[in-house]
């Protein structure tokens, strides 16, 4: 049974990335798995780079004094961060939300082994965010360290055992939440409130870790020290690493023993938690809750409360929201600073008065571009997409209704965010509107670009709905999509600006992108009609 279990989650994998669903056109599918693959390895080995250069910039100085355990703590404590934060966020409705619990436990299966097999998903999914630091770390140790065998042998291992122990620590935080969660009434909120605290930390340490690499460079002899004595198994986890037996052995023993640990919690308590997650509060009705409207309103709240009624949506895919908020507020504290900056550079070169608008408003669509609502829009009806397909309503008043959704929750952070950077930038009237205009229309362009793409290929057949939101390939080619488009929008000005002025070219761009826009509306009204009533 364990074994079939197995099958089923590396099929569920199969079906998100590689296109294992039976479709009518075999070629479909076929074209989708070797795009993903693609993207994938583009992106993948672009973060190898990134990953190396920071692994050199550590391990040049501590390899060189022969403190290699010191190399492989940093670098590992990276690793660990960076897999946590690609699984954590997942792993609530990877183990206790999806959507077969009922059926699989209606069968005489353990939920231990149940939870196990889920495990395997979060395992894969940390190990691949994780080996985009330990190949880099454990690559440079063999060119400039002076690895034996051991330590070959053990680097090899604890690129594996580091896996296991960031899928203990994402259960658990899973769990925990999952504890929660089943305690209170409003589960959703509690879980984007912890989920958005998580980012916001990581985000912290992301920016601080130079600062905080280099202190720890300048006092590794004394850390060492200390973590010798109170923090051994945070020792033997770079000792080990470096070739020790004894270290390698600990850490694998302090792995093993939180990996059952946690499974025998999880396991005990994952029976109530399923069975409580969708316990509603009983309400008295009254014919006062009754609420009048037309369609379009109609589906317009459906759609706002099916986001909200989301944290994995929410915390996913409107994290661009937080960004052009914090991005707002960051220009109104630092708003005499920024502008003493921008005033000694238009000192040095007076033609970046120019630019600065340019900038400002590539600023804007590059953080609107992590908002991406749109994207999976189709996606998250999963199996019940019937019920929309069979209500007396307009196809296209369905996909307005989405697209709503996306552009009113980013459009209004953005707006906001294009003001600041007006009176920031301290330019005329004009200035003002070209920003706001541009940032508005790139909305409701890139908005309306997701849905058709979604549209167009969507998965309706998953099991949780972490798939569509988080491991879909429209996702992946919406939210990059949007920031390569912003990029080019900028790097364009640098081959025109000599012949356009800055609001003169932000308008072009606002004119280019409300025509696309026009012409996908009109598919939508067409074709995109016919294709969201056969889905």
């Amino acid at each position: 049974m364990f074994k079939a279990l197995l099958w089923k989650q590396k099929m569920e994998l199969k079906n998100v990335y590689l296109g294992g669903r039976k479709r009518k056109n075999a070629n479909v599918s076929q074209k989708r798995g070797t795009g993903f693959i693609v993207l994938f390895a583009f992106i993948y080995f672009l973060m190898l780079g990134s990953f190396f250069a920071i692994a050199a910039g550590v391990g040049s100085g501590l390899l060189i004094s022969g403190l290699d355990w010191i190399y492989f703590l940093i670098m590992t404590v990276i690793a660990f961060l960076v897999g946590l934060v690609g699984g954590v966020l997942s792993t609530y409705t990877i183990l206790f939300k999806a959507t077969d619990n009922e059926f699989l436990l209606a069968m005489p299966i353990p939920p231990i082994k149940i939870l196990t097999a889920r495990m395997v998903s979060v395992f894969v999914m940390g190990l691949i965010y994780e080996s985009m630091v330990m190949i880099p770390t454990i690559i440079f140790y063999f060119i400039v360290g002076h690895p034996s065998v051991l330590s070959i042998i053990f680097c090899i291992l604890g690129l594996f055992i580091l896996g296991f122990l960031i899928m203990v620590f994402s259960c658990l935080f899973g769990w925990v939440i999952a504890l929660i969660a089943s305690k209170l009434k409003n589960q959703k909120i509690l879980t984007v409130i912890i989920s958005v605290l998580f980012i916001a930390a990581f985000m912290y340490l992301r920016f601080a870790a130079s600062s905080i690499i280099r202190s720890l460079m300048e006092h590794a002899a004394a850390i060492g020290d200390a973590i010798k004595g109170w923090g051994y198994p945070i020792y033997a986890l770079g000792l080990g690493m470096s070739g020790d037996v004894v270290g390698f052995l600990v850490f694998t023993a302090i792995t093993a023993v939180l990996f059952a640990l946690t499974c025998f919690l999880m396991s005990k308590s994952f029976l109530k938690i399923v069975a409580t997650k969708n316990e509603a509060v009983s309400k008295t009705f009254s014919d006062s809750q009754i609420r009048t409207g037309n369609t379009k309103s109609a589906l317009r709240r459906k759609e706002f409360k099916h986001f909200t009624g989301s944290p994995t949506y929410m915390v996913n895919c409107g994290l661009g929201v937080l960004f052009l908020v914090a991005g707002a507020v960051f220009l109104l504290i630092k708003m005499q600073d920024v502008r003493v900056l921008t005033n000694s550079l238009l000192w040095t070169n007076p033609l970046l008065y120019q630019v600065l608008p340019v900038a400002g408003a590539f600023a804007i669509c590059l953080l609107a571009s992590f908002c991406d609502i749109a994207a999976p829009a189709i996606s998250v009806e999963g199996k019940g997409i019937w019920v929309l397909q069979t209500l007396p309503v307009d196809p296209y008043d369905v996909l307005k209704a989405k697209l709503f959704v996306h552009v009113s929750i980013t459009g209004i952070p953005a707006v906001i965010c294009a003001v600041v950077v007006g009176i920031v930038l301290q330019g005329n009237v004009f200035t003002y509107i070209t920003i706001i205009l541009c940032a508005a229309v790139f909305v409701i362009f890139s908005g309306s670009a997701m849905l058709a793409l979604d549209l167009k290929r969507p998965m309706l057949d998953w099991t949780n709905e972490a798939q569509p939101i988080k491991q879909s390939i429209n996702v992946v080619i919406s939210m990059f999509g949007g920031m390569i488009l912003a990029a080019i929008f900028a790097a364009l000005y640098l081959l025109l600006g000599r012949f356009l002025g800055a609001e003169i070219y932000l308008l072009i761009c606002t004119v280019l992108m409300a025509v696309f826009t026009v012409l996908i509306h009109k598919w939508f009204r067409t074709k995109g009609r016919m294709i969201f009533a056969t889905l």
